[in-house]
């Protein structure tokens, strides 16, 4: 019970939608601004839910079919680089309430989950293309988006998708040169109405010219030009996914899934004086069951769920440097300020029962997570560990007012996580904590299949804020 809404592949038609940021301001209570700064370039996304900072989303927890989008979900879950095409998506699913004790963590911000498009059960080819043209802009080369999907179900129950997202051209910047490939194979095998067998490989590789921002003076010269010459990004992302569902009946469901996710991101930033190349590599592995089951208790109707997920991920992180002076670019053969090498293990237990009596849907819940972190760097030559607990209590209830119409109610706990940026000071501090919130919401949903209306009323209380200073490195809780 809670904030939720779901936006399907021909909604986005209809509303003529050809980005994410697009779709995404569509929906009530996230804001998608325009990307900026570091994240200026088609291969991030920035939004945010409820009024929470939208840099980089990362006050939400983001998955994609369920596995988390995020290079470090829990070290650095910020989406500098977002290996997310709209062309390759069905739907995207925005829990803006009552989602945390499944999801984690960064839920404060609601649960995003993009989900690809399904395997057709008919073989078919699928092709398109977009453009974007801003003619009385100094935008050198269109920029054109072009969608694939080639695939089908055979009798014996396999089915297998390709699917291609690729993006070419520039916006109507200079300096705003993008390249996108986002590939896709999806497989899926159900030998009976028991047992699902499932798999996902990607890989997307992409790079984008940053034009960044301009002064009043700039602007009123040449609001097209670029006073960022050397600013670029790039990244590349594989991920590698089994899952598996036993379903003997339908009051009994089991499921497990398995990720695995190597990216690098890297990029040229000029930071005064200095530019800067930043490659930064991960390595993320995770494994997830999940139970439920219904059961009847006199004239109460349960549906109990238990999980538990299981991430380790690991980072190694450099930075080099030129003088902006020398004109050169760096290399991995210049000087370099930064050599960290980061991990961490967590581990989230969740419980929740949703139980039916009447009129009521009452759902109490509990997630808890163990998380630990470290810390190796290599110029200084310190190793620095963080370990906490993070337990978080929930309870949602719903009241049927009618078939079409409901009051809703929840309170839940959430937590930041300490991330890579933030173990130092927290460990030199003593003061080793998450970040965390309670929010509390109270709401009404109408919707009749003709129309659809919703309002609601939240709080959300913050406890050890973190927040980051991107020009000197500092964190403040």
């Amino acid at each position: 019970a809670g904030a939720r809404d779901v936006i399907r592949r021909e909604d986005f038609a209809k509303t003529g939608a050809t980005t994410m940021r697009e779709v995404l301001n569509r929906i009530p209570g996230v804001s998608a601004p325009e990307n900026n700064g570091t994240g200026s370039h088609d291969l991030a996304m920035n939004f945010g839910i409820r009024g929470l900072n939208p840099r980089l989303a990362s006050r939400s927890t983001v998955l994609m079919d369920g596995i988390p989008v995020p290079f470090a979900p829990y070290g650095q879950p910020q989406l500098s680089l977002a290996p997310i095409s709209l062309g390759n998506m069905d739907a995207i699913d925005v829990v803006r309430g009552g989602g945390a004790v499944r999801y984690g963590p960064q839920s404060v911000g609601g649960v995003v989950n993009f989900v690809t498009r399904a395997i057709p059960q008919d073989f078919g080819i699928e092709a398109g293309v977009e453009g974007q043209l801003s003619p009385t802009s100094s935008q050198n080369n269109p920029k054109e988006t072009h969608n694939l999907m080639v695939g089908g179900t055979a009798d014996n129950g396999f089915g297998t998708a390709l699917l291609y997202s690729g993006t070419r051209g520039s916006d109507w910047r200079e300096h705003s040169a993008t390249r996108i490939d986002d590939l896709m194979l999806k497989s899926k095998y159900a030998p009976d109405e028991v047992h699902t067998f499932n798999s996902l490989l990607q890989y997307y590789d992409g790079e984008a010219d940053m034009p960044g921002g301009l002064s009043r003076a700039d602007y009123d010269a040449d609001r097209w030009q670029s006073t960022r010459p050397y600013d670029r990004f790039w990244g590349r992302r594989k991920l590698a996914s089994l899952g598996y569902q036993f379903q003997p009946d339908s009051q009994h469901k089991f499921n497990i899934q398995g990720f695995y996710t190597q990216t690098l991101r890297s990029g040229y930033l000029e930071q005064g004086k200095r530019i800067t190349l930043s490659p930064r590599n991960y390595w993320v592995r995770g494994i997830e069951p999940r139970y439920s089951q219904i059961f009847m208790i006199g004239p109460s109707a349960h549906e109990v769920g238990v999980g538990y997920r299981y991430v380790n991920e690991s980072t190694h992180e450099m930075r080099y440097y030129t003088a902006t002076s020398s004109g050169q670019l760096p290399s991995g053969s210049s000087p370099y300020d930064r050599d960290t090498r980061s991990g961490t293990e967590a581990h989230a237990w969740y419980l929740d029962d949703k139980i039916d009596i009447g009129n009521w849907t009452i759902t109490p819940g509990m997630r808890f997570e163990h998380i630990e972190s470290y810390q190796n760097n290599a110029i200084t030559g310190t190793h620095e560990e963080v370990s906490y607990n993070a337990p978080l209590p929930a309870l949602n209830v719903l009241y049927h007012l009618t078939d079409s119409w409901n009051l809703y109610a929840n309170t839940e706990g959430s937590f930041g996580t300490v991330q890579y940026s933030q173990i130092g000071k927290a460990v030199q501090s003593g003061n080793v904590e998450p970040e965390k919130a309670r929010t509390w919401e109270l709401g009404t949903r109408y919707d009749d299949g003709a129309l659809t209306a919703e309002m609601g009323l939240f709080l959300i209380n913050f406890n050890n804020q973190y927040d980051s200073n991107q020009t000197n490195d500092t964190v403040t809780a």
